[in-house]
């Protein structure tokens, strides 16, 4: 156990937009129509959500041939092929569509690019549920191109080449493979700026601030189900630190945390921030009593107006205009896990969905290039690293910090 021991807390983490849509999305029908609701595959890729939702009345099935004739089904927020959807209408399912609304993008932007006599190249992990709807768009005119290797081999069939990514990998985890494209076939078809969703990025690129900081162990909390929550890991590890990914819910064994003065935490994409108190107050059971935050924001934009008018005095850090406009109804996507929603239906009923307490001004004390300091003793000046310098009270640094769902399903 440390002495004295420093926490640095990344930012963004945990849901990004599309999870937490695809996730309300679930709980609102639950509310509406009681339970069962059937979900086509898990919604999101994290064993703590799908448990807590199968409580509510949630079923997650494989395929919709196990999902009852008439009743409702859901398609997750990694997207579907047509022939999917095609198979719900034909058995009369209630479809409804918790599909991340970039990705519904992407598949647009498969179809026109294949359309228009391009191949395209879909730059991803070909066993992956979002990969493998997404080439179900136009499979005959689309190519999983998953490395540099497969890039160097492509055959193009002398078309024109577009290229589309895979949403949960990073720009940096796709940038090798693409330049390798591009010096094999020329100028490619590549996607605006404004398709790009900034979500997967901008955690990787805190993990990196983490490190750069001095955590030289960043825990990241998320299920081995995860494609953006071990990347994370990875991200990690090629910066210098250890890494290990946690569930959030085990607890941590402190012998791993042994001769790691700063310990970084994040948490992917599908992780709810509750698990992220969890580890918080792990941690600060073994010393770890000092709590700063390093933030990275990249490609932000103002989001326009909603349908209702109301402008909100936010930005979004993750999510492109074409994307925000899209959806009318949201006003505020993802920032930090410090947001407030409206939720605009049918342009009558407006409902605030969750505000989470705003950090104090007066705990916003530097601690070092790039770091918030959240949690200290009020009036204490951080002492001397020292043997037998060790400040009682962890624990109440580390007090419960307000969590997305107090309410499972009720969350106004």
């Amino acid at each position: 156990m440390v002495e004295i021991g420093q926490v640095l807390l990344a930012a963004p983490r945990s849901f990004c937009a599309g999870v937490d849509r695809a996730i309300e999305i679930v709980e609102i029908l639950l509310e509406q129509h009681g339970a069962p609701v059937y979900v086509r595959h898990q919604i999101v890729h994290n064993d703590h959500v799908v448990r807590r939702l199968e409580g509510l009345g949630a079923v997650f099935v494989d395929h919709e041939n196990e999902i009852p004739a008439g009743a409702i089904c859901v398609l997750s927020a990694h997207g579907v092929a047509p022939s999917v959807r095609a198979n719900c209408e034909a058995r009369g399912l209630r479809v409804v569509d918790a599909v991340c609304p970039l990705v519904s993008k992407v598949h647009a932007e498969a179809r026109r690019y294949a359309d228009s006599g391009h191949l395209v190249a879909l730059v991803g992990h070909a066993d992956h549920v979002e990969v493998i709807g997404t080439r179900g768009e136009r499979p005959e005119a689309t190519v999983v191109v998953e490395s540099p290797a497969d890039a160097a081999k492509l055959d193009a069939g002398g078309k024109p080449i577009a290229v589309i990514t895979q949403t949960t990998l990073s720009l940096d985890d796709v940038a090798e493979t693409v330049d390798a494209l591009g010096e094999r076939f020329g100028d490619l078809k590549r996607p605006a700026a404004d398709d790009i969703c900034y979500a997967t990025q901008n955690r990787q690129d805190a993990v990196k601030e983490l490190a750069k900081q001095g955590a030289t162990m960043i825990l990241v909390i998320g299920s081995e189900t995860s494609s953006n929550a071990r990347r994370l890991v990875e991200v990690a590890e090629r910066n210098g630190a250890t890494a290990l990914l946690i569930d959030g819910e085990s607890g941590i064994d402190p012998e791993l945390l042994a001769g790691h003065e700063t310990v970084g935490v994040t948490a992917g994409a599908s992780t709810p921030e509750e698990l992220v108190a969890l580890v918080l107050r792990g941690l600060a059971s073994f010393g770890y009593d000092e709590l700063g935050e390093v933030e990275v924001r990249q490609g932000e934009r103002q989001l326009p107006p909603s349908a209702g008018g109301h402008k909100p005095g936010m930005t979004s850090v993750e999510v492109p205009y074409s994307i925000a406009s899209a959806l009318p109804s949201l006003t505020v996507l993802d920032i930090t896990n410090e947001i407030r929603r409206e939720l605009n239906t049918s342009g009558q009923e407006k409902r605030d969905r969750v505000r989470l307490t705003p950090r104090r001004g007066g705990a916003r004390a530097r601690a070092g290039a790039g770091v918030r300091l959240l949690r200290r003793p009020r009036g204490a000046a951080r002492p001397a690293r020292s043997p037998g310098g060790a400040r009682a009270g962890a624990a109440a640094l580390h007090a419960a910090r307000p969590t997305r769902r107090a309410d499972p399903v009720r969350r106004r």
